[in-house]
């Protein structure tokens, strides 16, 4: 190095370094999405080859009515992660509901509703105020039957189809049907009621479900008791198996609650605190002489009077008193919740049977989390074993240095070495002063990062935020885009941030150029935001031990973390000398500092690869609009007089204001107020064949007019109302990609381009009333009454409500 010193090249050299290492990075994530990770260029998905076929997997059987339940039929879906599907009871608005259907028969016919045998886990979206119903990566739909008497059930096949959505973050694939033969399945013998005990276990097992009949909008409650003789025990109950080596936890995991939500399961007994089973390890927690567990069920106010099965598993393990322990068992068990007008009072008792640990780990793996068990027992089997408070300690350090070396952080650190580059010819005292201040700003996150993981400890927050689970906010990602590209167009001179020394361009001015404490605490700051997206080796194990350990422990770690990412500039800053072979200042930093602006552009376009597809749009506008108040503000220099450069910001800040609210208030898409489902052409034939009346929207996302048209006279209040009296089904045709079926439907409504509005009366489908480009809400409501109502009794798939 000392044989480049003073030299030109030797920051553009390490430019160029830092600009291989991101494109490489880049690269890679466009091999990703284009290699397979996802959907290809072409609309295959999973390495290119297949459909939405190829990621789902069907299963479906009957059973035969018993003395105490009717037949059912049980359609099981099998999705490959991380895509996933939606209830039958999603909103239309939100996202494509799951739709069963099953093919007429004189044999047999549908006795009831499908439900699931577990709720859907809720997602809710809170920049669109939408609530989503998820079910992944497996689903099991049940629905009770009525077979014609005498009907030879070995014989007999019942035949449908269940049409999916498939999503995964940032993507969906167009809704899909997947056909279906369900045949009888026999199914083994009751297990006995009573209680349970296997031979080689130390305890017994009793359950049962109260009320014997529950009603419609009541709680029932699944109760199972464990007894284990003197000086025996078993282990807190546990969402989740962690697999760790040691001790293992109480599962209580339902895998047929007949859909209804569960609250979560409380013990009878408070656990108690046992030595760990290895050194390093925490102390596990346990239940002695006698506990039950109590899991209520909410029955919902629409429940229709019927016998809902209810199974699930019991895993569990005993010891004594710690010197040793029987290996872990599982039990089945099951029970028949009965929903009645009149409530009866007595409980039901559960049949249990063999089982293995591993089944009720399985299926508790499946479940939503928060269904039986607490998180701090779930979380407290998965630190790592061996790993001691001062192992953890000495991890931290050192994730917190590789920190320093990730893609996310590098823009800052160019700007940092510019900083270093800035500080040659201050006394020891200053350069000392202004990296203490840098590694402030690196402080002041993670402690901020630290309150949040203990968000919940504190009382703060039901849930703990992770490392970098900012990102998993549209809002916060908006806000990172808008700072970085700021930044990125100070850096090429656009404009200067007025911070000393934080991104001024060298020669405007010499308050822009000194560093001063307010920028490098602002470089702290920044750097440490960019790297939360990344976690660098041995920040993985630090992270999973705070997960159970007091808000004290949580800030040591966390501070450990700062201090070792800022740890370069406390050394640099007490030994000026290491940073020697940096050329003088001089004009090498504007090239710099251009290279740097070109490198978080980059940056930008990392952090639109995981936004929010829905706010890809607005988001670009609005950096239109910063960019233009920043080149306004930039025409004012920093030396000018202080009312016009109040003028310039004012000025620069209301353009941009205006451009944001626009962006966000216009372009961001709106949920819509018609429940559509998809054209296709075969349920349109099928639809007008059973007597709707049915209004076909052509659209699409590049035809302005579209937009204009569903804006102002399609979705509207008074357009819903229309729909909804005349029982009229709406379907959209999103023209956006190519699609062979939809140009058919056009050419034979006489026509080759959108918008174009068909709707199909049910006195005469054969004669639709077709409104071309722009139509006004008038036209729309003249037309819907024109074509008149549904018939009677018409099979409607998707109404209005």
């Amino acid at each position: 190095m000392p044989a480049i010193r003073g030299t030109r090249f030797a920051p553009v050299a390490m430019a160029l370094v830092i600009l291989a290492l991101l494109a490489t990075r880049a690269r890679a994530q466009f091999n990703d999405i284009l290699g397979g990770k996802g959907l290809t260029p072409g609309g295959d998905v999973e390495s290119g080859r297949g459909g939405p076929e190829s990621l789902v997997t069907v299963f479906s059987h009957f059973t035969a009515a018993a003395a105490d339940a009717p037949a059912m039929l049980s359609i099981t879906v099998q999705i490959t992660p991380p895509y996933y599907t939606y209830s039958t009871t999603q909103k239309p608005v939100a996202a494509t509901p799951t739709r069963l259907e099953v093919e007429a028969s004189n044999d047999y016919r549908l006795a009831g509703e499908f439900r699931s045998t577990l709720p859907p886990t809720m997602v809710i979206d809170k920049a669109l105020n939408l609530a989503f119903e998820e079910f992944a990566p497996e689903v099991t739909w049940q629905a009770p039957l009525e077979i014609r008497r005498g009907a030879a059930l070995d014989a007999l096949s019942i035949k449908g189809s269940v049409l999916l959505q498939l999503c995964k973050e940032g993507s969906c694939l167009p809704p899909t049907e997947f056909p279906f033969t369900a045949e009888l399945l026999e199914t083994a013998a009751a297990a006995p009621s009573g209680p349970y005990k296997h031979p080689d276990v130390h305890a017994t097992l009793t359950g049962y479900l109260e009320p014997r009949a529950a009603t419609p909008g009541s709680t029932a409650n699944l109760v199972i008791a464990a007894e284990m003789p003197a000086g025996w025990h078993l282990y807190e109950l546990a969402g989740r198996d962690a697999g760790a080596i040691g001790y293992k936890p109480t599962l209580i995991a339902l895998e047929n609650t007949s859909g209804f939500r569960l609250k979560p399961t409380e013990a009878s007994q408070k656990a108690v605190d046992a030595p760990p089973a290895f050194p390093g390890q925490p102390a596990t927690r346990f239940y002695e002489g006698r506990v039950s567990w109590t899991t209520p069920i909410v029955i919902p106010k629409d429940t229709a009077p019927g016998k809902y099965p209810i199974r699930g598993f019991i895993g569990y393990q005993t010891c004594f008193e710690d010197q040793r322990c029987d290996s872990p068992r599982g039990a089945h068990f099951s029970a028949t919740l009965v929903v009645g007008t009149k409530a009866q009072s007595g409980s039901v008792s559960l049949a249990f049977g063999d089982a293995q640990y591993g089944d009720a780990a399985r299926v508790a793996a499946r479940q939503p989390t928060g269904i039986a068990g607490d998180s701090e027992a779930t979380t407290r089997a998965t630190s790592p074993i061996g790993w001691t408070l001062p192992i953890i300690i000495l991890a931290g350090l050192a994730g917190g240095f590789i920190l320093n070396f990730m893609p996310c952080v590098l823009p800052v650190i160019g700007l940092k070495i510019l900083s270093f580059a800035e500080q040659a010819g201050r006394s020891r005292a200053q350069i000392l002063a202004l990296n203490v201040w840098y590694a402030l700003g690196t402080f002041a996150v993670f402690f901020v990062l630290a309150t949040l993981a203990t968000s919940v400890s504190l009382g703060l927050s039901e849930t703990n935020l992770g490392w970098g689970e900012q990102f998993q906010y549209t809002s916060f990602n908006i806000v990172m885009v808008a700072l970085v590209f700021v930044m990125a167009l100070s850096f090429l001179g656009v404009w200067e941030i007025p911070i000393p020394g934080f991104v001024g361009s060298g020669k405007a001015n010499e308050f822009a150029a000194r560093e001063g404490a307010a920028g490098a605490f602002s470089k702290g700051v920044l750097a440490t935001i960019l790297a939360t997206p990344c976690s660098g080796p041995a920040l993985g194990p630090v992270f999973g031990f705070t997960l159970n350990q007091p808000p004290s422990i949580t800030y040591l770690l966390f501070s450990c973390i700062a201090l070792g990412m800022s740890a370069p500039y406390l050394l640099i800053g007490a030994f000026p000398k290491l940073i020697g072979f940096l050329p003088k200042p001089g004009a090498w930093m504007d090239t710099f500092k251009n290279i740097m602006g070109f490198v978080l552009l980059g940056t930008i376009v990392f952090l639109f690869n995981f936004m929010d597809r829905d706010f890809i749009v607005p988001t670009f506008a609005m950096l239109i609009g910063l960019w233009a108040a920043c080149w306004w503000i930039g025409r004012t220099p920093l030396t000018d007089n202080l009312g016009r450069k109040l003028m310039a910001w004012t000025q620069g800040a209301v353009f941009a204001g205006i451009v944001i609210f626009a962006a966000f208030t216009w372009l961001v898409p709106r949920a819509s107020i018609i429940p559509w489902q998809p054209f296709s052409q075969s349920e349109l034939a099928r639809l007008r064949e059973s007597g709707n009346t049915v209004l076909v929207e052509f659209t699409a996302d590049w035809c302005m007019t579209c937009k204009a048209n569903l804006l102002l006279a399609i979705e509207t209040q008074e357009v819903r109302d229309a729909l909804a009296a005349n029982k009229v089904v709406p379907m959209l045709a999103d023209y956006t990609k190519e699609s062979p079926e939809i140009k058919n439907a056009l050419e034979a409504l006489q026509s080759r381009s959108v918008p174009l509005l068909a709707i199909f009366p049910s006195g005469s489908p054969d004669k639709p009333i077709v409104l071309r480009d722009w139509i006004t809400k008038k036209q729309l409501l003249e037309a819907i009454d024109r074509a008149g109502p549904s018939k009677k009794g018409s099979q409607l798939t998707a109404a209005v409500d």
